[in-house]
């Protein structure tokens, strides 16, 4: 096991309860609520769930994509008019340091049906509706369901097993849960009776503060994770101390079950060897980390219009650069998503 030179403060994000200055008063049948710092009660996405299924046809995604190009071809001053009236694309032009947050991230995944008369508008329909929101919803739903893949068959024959996510740049963790949701869905009680616990690794307090109340509302009664037991643990975690990683890493006992996770974060913003230094740590820190699950951007006209209308500073990969980056690093990319017209999916095994 590689010493860990930097310890790292972890703490339980529990819940907290705030009162909802906004609150949803259309719920959803069959769909759980929770409620931001600020107030306001958002539905928490469940990929099972039909209404935030997004599974969109290739013509429609070429007609949503067309749509987009189009918009960006009006003139500068139009747009920002727009952009002003949309609490998605208000987040995207005023990102800090470059990074979607994690809530600004969260909301432009929730699609138009669900968003309430409280906090959104025409505008903000009409961008849920849109490409890059549908695009979003697809990363949540193939990171989530590549997750549960590596997942489920590792807690086969192991019952009572802790299961350890690691989260890199997680905000609210809504690929973890969701993983857990799809294989509690799929039945066989392979969670049940063990431990589970999200380790979400971010600066940002605020998203991993969403996620607890998120993680509540699912294990309430009537949720679809409710008679688990999960724990989510935030660690104020800067990517470039991949130090930090491998204390929090090699804390965990190696007889239990570990896998690492990063949805929009990672591997969209991170420079090469940054990334490799998380991936080395991930591999020498703990053996029982045996997978890794992040997305990619894909570098193309969709992205480039993008990054043009917003202060967000994306990388992209060739999907042969990654695959070399990560071998260099001790791992396999093993199966790629490719259907998202703006990332791809890739799972890593140890080489």
């Amino acid at each position: 096991m590689r010493p860990c030179s930097e310890p790292v403060r972890e703490h339980e994000s529990k819940e907290v309860k705030v009162t909802p200055s906004i609150p949803e008063r259309n719920k959803k049948p069959g769909v759980c609520y929770a409620v931001t710092d600020e107030g306001v009660e958002l539905p928490v996405i469940d990929v099972t769930n039909p209404i935030f299924a997004e599974s969109p046809s290739q013509r429609k995604l070429t007609a949503l994509t067309q749509d987009f190009l189009h918009f960006q071809k009006m003139p500068l001053f139009f747009r920002r008019f727009l952009a002003r009236r949309s609490i998605t694309m208000r987040g995207m032009r005023s990102a800090s340091k470059g990074f979607l947050g994690g809530m600004t991230t969260y909301v432009a995944k929730l699609p138009p049906g669900v968003l309430g008369k409280g906090y959104a508008g025409y505008m903000d329909r009409k961008v849920a509706g849109g490409i890059g929101s549908v695009s979003f919803r697809m990363r949540l739903s193939e990171m989530s369901r590549s997750i549960a893949d590596q997942l489920a068959p590792a807690l086969a024959g192991r019952k009572g097993v802790p299961v350890h996510l690691f989260n890199i740049g997680g905000g609210p963790a809504m690929d973890s849960l969701n993983a857990l949701i799809l294989i509690q869905r799929e039945g066989r009680d392979r969670l049940n009776g063990r431990q589970i616990f999200i380790h979400v690794l971010d600066l940002d307090e605020v998203g991993p503060r969403f996620g607890s109340r998120a993680l509540a509302s699912l294990t309430a009664e009537g949720g679809p994770l409710n008679g688990l037991d999960i724990a989510l643990h935030h660690v104020a975690y800067d990517w470039a101390r991949a130090s930090q990683l491998c204390e929090a890493v090699a804390r965990i006992p190696e007889e239990t079950i570990v896998i690492c996770s990063s949805e929009g974060a990672l591997f969209e913003y991170g420079p090469n060897d940054v990334i490799a230094q998380n991936l080395k740590s991930l591999r020498e820190a703990n053996p029982a980390c045996f997978a890794v699950v992040g997305s990619i951007v894909r570098n193309n006209n969709i992205f480039r219009a993008i990054e043009r209308m917003s202060t967000l500073s994306f990388r992209t990969f060739e999907l042969e650069e990654f695959r070399t980056l990560a071998e260099s690093a001790g791992w396999t990319v093993g199966r790629v998503i490719e259907g998202n017209p703006i990332y791809w999916i890739a799972s890593l095994k140890k080489g």
